[in-house]
Formats: C-alpha cells, sequence, structure tokens
C-alpha cells in the first residue's frame, strides 16, 4: 500500500548534479528549446505502457518539476511515485502536483526509498549524463531494478553517444536550436554538453541495463543526441 499526495526528505547522493535555484526555475524552458520532440516524448509515455504494464505504480526516478509524472496524474488508474534529490526542483513538484492523491513525491535518493511493494513501471529521464561511469551510473539503474516488479519496464531518456558519431549529432542538434538564441549561449551550452557531463557509448548503456539486472534494451527515440529505451526487469 502507498501513500499519495505528500512529501518526505530521505538522504541524498553527493554525486548526482542538483538542479538549484536559477538553474531549477529555469529547467522547464531549457528541455523544451535543447531537446527536440522533448514534449512529443513524454506525451507517448503512456500509450508505451498501457499494454505492458498491469500494475499501475510508477516510479519516476530524478522527476526534477515533474514533467514525466503530468502526463499519469490525471488518470486515477495510475499511482506515481516521484523522487528527486534538488530540493528546489521537488518543490516545484509540490506546487504542481501536491494535492493530487494519485501522486507521492520524495526529495532524496532512490538507494534509500524502501518501498512496501515492488513497483510496476519506471521512468529516468536526464539524469545518468550527469553521472560518471565509475559505478555511480550502475548503482543507480541497480537500485531502480530492485524497486520493480518482474518483467516491470524502465524507460529511459538520455544523451547517448561517443566520439565521432557524438559530435556529429552535437552539431546536428545545433542547427535544431531556435535562431533567436543567443550564439554565445549556445557555444557555451554546447561546450558544456561536450565537456562538462558524462555520456556513454549506446554499448556501453546496454551492458550497464544488463549488470543492473535488465533485458536486452530497444531504442525507440532519438532526437540528436538524445536516446530513448524501454528495457525490462529480469
Amino acid at each position: 500500500m502507498y501513500l499519495y499526495g505528500i512529501i518526505k526528505t530521505i538522504t541524498t547522493m553527493g554525486h548526482i548534479e542538483l538542479f538549484e535555484k536559477e538553474r531549477a526555475l529555469g529547467y522547464n524552458c531549457f528541455v523544451d528549446t535543447w531537446i527536440p520532440n522533448y514534449y512529443f516524448f513524454l506525451e507517448k509515455l503512456p500509450q508505451l505502457l498501457q499494454n505492458k504494464v498491469s500494475n499501475k505504480h510508477l516510479l519516476a526516478v530524478g522527476c526534477g518539476t515533474g514533467n514525466e509524472i503530468d502526463q499519469f496524474c490525471n488518470d486515477q488508474s495510475w499511482h506515481v511515485t516521484g523522487i528527486d534529490p534538488s530540493p528546489e526542483m521537488i518543490q516545484q513538484a509540490i506546487e504542481r502536483f501536491g494535492k493530487r492523491p494519485n501522486v507521492h513525491l520524495i526529495h532524496g535518493a532512490i538507494e534509500h526509498f524502501e518501498p512496501l511493494s515492488p513497483f510496476g513501471a519506471a521512468t529516468l529521464l536526464l539524469v545518468l549524463h550527469f553521472m560518471k561511469d565509475d559505478g555511480s551510473k550502475l548503482q543507480l539503474l541497480s537500485a531502480i531494478s530492485k524497486k520493480l516488479e518482474l518483467n516491470a519496464p524502465l524507460i529511459l531518456l538520455d544523451i547517448t553517444g561517443k566520439d565521432e558519431s557524438f559530435k556529429d549529432n552535437l552539431n546536428l542538434l545545433s542547427l535544431l536550436l531556435p535562431e533567436s538564441l543567443p550564439e554565445a549561449e549556445v557555444a557555451q551550452r554546447l561546450q558544456r554538453i561536450e565537456r562538462a557531463l558524462y555520456p556513454v557509448s549506446e554499448e556501453r548503456l546496454v551492458q550497464l541495463l544488463h549488470e543492473a539486472g535488465f533485458g536486452q534494451p530497444c531504442r525507440f527515440f532519438q532526437t540528436t543526441i538524445y536516446m530513448g529505451w524501454i528495457a525490462y526487469r529480469r
């Protein structure tokens, strides 16, 4: 049994980059600008899961302001637990969904969250590329796996790719950005993506998912450097 419409705090993870203050406030505008077809991807999440999930308890890991939660909360057959380490981001989610009886919000880290029963599905959107591949990515994916029932799907969206193909996709992304964006801002952001984040290749992502307890993932979405996957808990 789950409790909904409340927030609690559990210990946060020191190796996750937090979105705070102005950065948290501008997050939704940023993703809409920098991720082509981002909202199309979100809108299709219920459709992707509707015939694959009987246990409609969804775990939204790194939920931020709750954009993925927004796709499910109007359907009372879904019960969503969102968790995020950033107090500013989760506060925005509270303001959006705090009165929803089928939404439960947690400030903290998934590793320290112990549900009363396994979830039937999970999402992990735009989180892994902030984490180094030093065991941190695997630790997070393994923690999610342990919270899911057998054969439960995980939907993943992340920056993916390495080397020349990644640079090619990054260049294509720059061509799809709004022309109104200042050139200096675009150059700074592209440099940050290339030098300050930690994307991995498709092959490495598949390996990490296997090691965490998931079966072979299927890539179903790509828009330049951003790729969407679905994998099932083994």
